[in-house]
């Protein structure tokens, strides 16, 4: 038994490790393009575990056929792996292999930094493949097709190390900083009043990013007008991600565009874009393969592979009978190429129809030397026509369900093949959390538990959307210099109440706010809505039950932030977690006294709001422990104070004060780390806050500190 596996071993290890490596290449194009619309951990934990093993199947692969190579040039007669010929020309495949698909370089923004490792690795593997190569050149048959595979391999290796450079958080930093400029002598006074003059202009590059198509107030953006001014708004984009400072003309461009013209879901689509072109450049190979030298290069790779495949088609023909090469090599050797091949084709076809070839198209328009070719001219008509098709595929999609919708909220969700991010919106609850006595495992598994039992999925609906744009909007309306920019940005709630008159009078809800950290405000916020929400005595009007919808959605959405993105909420946190644990405890205690059951959500709620709470919960407490749920019904009891629907306007206006607070605040890395996890709508908030002007990057006299 032991000796039939070890001789199965001995003939397959290398060959199952060179197609296993070919499998796992095949899952990542095919399913990586689809982690940035999707947050389902079943679909992206795949592409996590192809993408960890794909290099060390690979890398392993190698150390095999470097071992064989070792051993057949010591016993020749005594092998049974393959022949020597047929490792030295899966080598290069496996660099290929190593260089990855163009759907997907980096898993985290963090491997974008490795790209050091990857250089040495890259010189490492190319050692080895020389090397094994240089030993069997003499006696090798099918030295043509492996040099031909070989160039291949190299090309493809260094794609992805240079896209991984590209994306690194130094050079993407230091590509948006425009070059030293020592400006005009100033000793030239006569030159003063020219230099005045120019200065008053905008360099020639921002009015180049500026000069973007607009459209008339309410008017629909067409598809390829679409795509250009996503592109356009990127350049901005690219200035945020970096947290470097852009200047007020930018910003009054862009505003001007979102503020006079946009619709709310005109505007989704143009932010869908934008950071669509973000995610291709920090994840893919988008910013080699688009340049004119990754072009080029990938001309000459696929080149060099469909001619591997005709010499060794031919050559293995004429040696198979002369000079008995092994059946199964032949066969692997044919997986592998057509392999290639295919890769090769997949790669092209998304390429073609991704919104960069689309926008280098439009820009080829300009050139009239490259519009000389007629079938450059045909591919041009091609992939533009084929990008439409697609984009209004989407949009029928989802006008039908829209006229499918009549009293509810209409879902802006799409199926996965034609949406640019996930369109959900998550969510957690605190008191359905502790009454559902979730049971405690290891550390390690609990919060993977407590993510797959408690979170909640919602699709990000029309009403909501356009909730938030106009209260962005509103708060966009005055912001004349920093300082009221600065104040909205960093509002938690208190403009919402003084606009409604609520910072003094009976109702007392400032404290709630002003007198408390951020993370114990979201606490207090987030139990008050729940407890509102489940004792209402009368059914409200239509308007106020459409506030307590968004107001719950985002109240669930915001914790759910808090508690189970926490990278996301660093900057804003503080001991959330701490006092998030101790209200829990002091949760469940409550509900288990007053033997309230798993389902009875209600009902908790109901006996909480029945507590007498007059006195201070601190005073009663004392400051040991940090638990805020009476202090939170004392929250509800006061926002029950105001008349009818007026309550859930006044909620809903504060969560989304609080998001803005929080999308303000967080660090610009975790907004790039999170549109490949399919996105989440804070970062979607966030970069529509900087279109509105409302981000403190903006300063005066500051476009000309970056290159366009």
């Amino acid at each position: 038994m032991l000796g039939s596996i070890k001789t199965i071993w001995t003939e397959w290890n290398i060959r199952g490790a060179v197609l296993l490596s070919l499998l796992l290449q095949v899952t990542l194009i095919v399913l990586s393009p689809f982690r940035r619309r999707t947050s389902t951990k079943w679909l992206v934990s795949p592409i996590w575990l192809a993408y960890l093993v794909a290099d060390m199947v690979a890398t392993f692969a190698i150390g095999l056929i470097s071992k064989t190579h070792i051993t057949n040039q010591e016993d020749p007669s005594s092998a049974e792996s393959p022949d020597t010929d047929f490792l030295s020309f899966w080598t290069p495949f496996l660099l290929v292999h190593l260089g990855g698909p163009d759907t997907i370089t980096a898993f985290a923004l963090e491997d974008n930094q490795l790209w050091v490792r990857h250089l040495l690795s890259f010189s490492l593997q190319i050692f080895s493949t020389v090397y094994f190569f240089y030993l069997s050149f003499s006696n090798n048959k099918l030295k043509i097709p492996t040099l031909l595979m070989f160039i291949a391999g190299v090309i493809k290796y260094l794609e992805r190390t240079c896209s991984l450079y590209l994306a690194s958080k130094s050079k993407f930093r230091n590509d948006m900083i425009r070059e030293p400029d020592p400006g005009l002598d100033y000793d030239k006074a006569a030159k003063y009043a020219q230099w005045r003059s120019e200065s008053s202009q905008l360099p020639d590059q921002q009015q180049t990013l500026l000069d973007q198509p607009g459209t008339r107030e309410g008017e629909t953006l067409g598809d390829l007008e679409l795509v250009k001014k996503g592109y356009g708004n990127f350049k901005t984009l690219k200035g945020l991600l970096a947290d470097l400072i852009l200047g007020f003309e930018i910003r009054e461009f862009s505003r001007g565009f979102f503020f006079h013209k946009a619709s709310a879901e005109n505007a989704l689509r143009v932010l869908e874009v934008e950071l669509n072109f973000a995610y291709e450049v920090l994840y893919t190979k988008v910013s080699v393969v688009h340049s004119s030298l990754g072009r080029n290069a990938r001309l000459v790779a696929i080149s060099a592979v469909l001619l591997a495949l005709s010499v060794f088609h031919f050559q293995g023909r004429k040696f198979k009978s002369r000079d008995g090469f092994s059946d199964i090599d032949v066969d692997v050797t044919y997986a592998l190429l057509f392999g290639a091949i295919a890769l090769d084709l997949l790669a092209f076809i998304m390429s073609s129809l991704s919104d960069w070839t689309v926008v280098a198209s439009m820009q080829q328009q300009k050139s009239k030397s490259w519009w000389k070719h007629h079938v450059l001219n045909q591919f041009h008509d091609w992939v533009l026509a084929a990008h439409v098709r697609l984009l209004h595929k989407s949009d029928i999609l989802y006008k039908k369900q829209k006229k499918q919708e009549t009293d509810e909220q209409t879902d802006l969700a799409r199926p996965i093949l034609y949406r640019r991010w996930c369109r959900s919106v998550l969510g957690f609850n605190l008191l359905r959390y502790c009454i559902s006595k979730p049971c405690k495992i290891g550390f390690g598994l609990q919060s993977f538990l407590d993510e797959w039992r408690f979170k909640s999925t919602k699709p990000l609906t029309l009403e909501l959307w356009e909730f938030i744009f106009h209260e962005l909007k509103s708060k966009s309306e005055f912001i004349d210099d920093a300082e009221s920019v600065r104040k909205r940005c960093l509002a938690r709630g208190e403009v919402v109440l003084e606009r409604n008159g609520l910072d003094k009078g009976r109702v007392d809800l400032m404290p709630y706010i002003v007198d408390v950290t951020y993370d114990e405000s979201l606490l207090l916020w987030h139990i008050a809505t729940e407890l509102l929400h489940n004792t209402k005595k009368l059914p409200e009007e239509c308007s106020g039950r459409r506030n307590e919808d968004l107001s719950k959605t985002l109240s669930d959405y915001m914790m759910y932030l808090l508690i189970m993105q926490p990278t996301m909420m660093a900057t804003v946190s503080g001991i959330g977690k701490i006092r998030f644990e101790d209200t829990c405890a002091e949760a469940r205690r409550f509900f288990e006294r007053r033997g309230i059951g798993r389902n009875e959500v209600r009902n908790g709620c109901k006996r909480i709001m029945d507590v007498k709470t007059e006195v201070q919960p601190t005073t009663v407490k004392g400051r040991t422990s940090m638990t805020v749920l009476f202090s939170a019904s004392m929250l509800a009891k006061e926002l029950e104070k105001l008349e009818g629907e007026r309550k859930w306007k006044v909620i809903a206006e504060v969560w989304v004060e609080l998001l803005c607070y929080a999308a303000i605040n967080c660090e610009k890395t975790a907004h790039a780390q999170q549109v490949s996890k399919g996105g989440e709508l804070i970062t979607y908030v966030w970069l529509m806050m900087a279109h509105f002007g409302l981000s403190m990057q903006f300063q005066e006299n500051a476009s000309s500190l970056l290159r366009v």
